[in-house]
């Protein structure tokens, strides 16, 4: 009984939260003028950034011999008679390594 009390007296303490009016972000977009080449600059950088992260995974696949590995590997799998050993993450492990070693001058 006195639990009940204590939590309908902590209930009725807390204040009600629908009654207050939700606050709506003001969104604003703006083009100035850079003070500075800098900014330019850092912004092109970061640009320049995100479009290698971009494209690395499609470069990575169609000018080098990744996909060809991951296909023999799992033709190696499948005539060992194995469905899950080794895991995907080790072949494509593998892959990666083998990749990075066959590319390299």
């Amino acid at each position: 009984m006195l639990i009940l009390v204590c939590l309908i007296g902590i209930a009725l303490s807390i204040p009600s939260a629908h009654a207050q009016a939700p606050g709506i972000p003001a969104i604003t977009i703006d083009v100035n003028q850079s003070d500075s080449p800098e900014d330019i600059a850092v912004t092109l950088q970061i640009m320049l950034l995100l479009t290698v992260i971009t494209l690395a995974p499609s470069i990575l696949i169609m000018m080098t011999s990744f996909v060809r590995l991951i296909v023999a590997f799992h033709f190696l799998r499948q005539a060992l008679s194995t469905q899950s050993l080794p895991p995907n993450q080790m072949i494509v492990g593998l892959a990666l390594f083998l990749t990075v070693f066959i590319m390299s001058p």
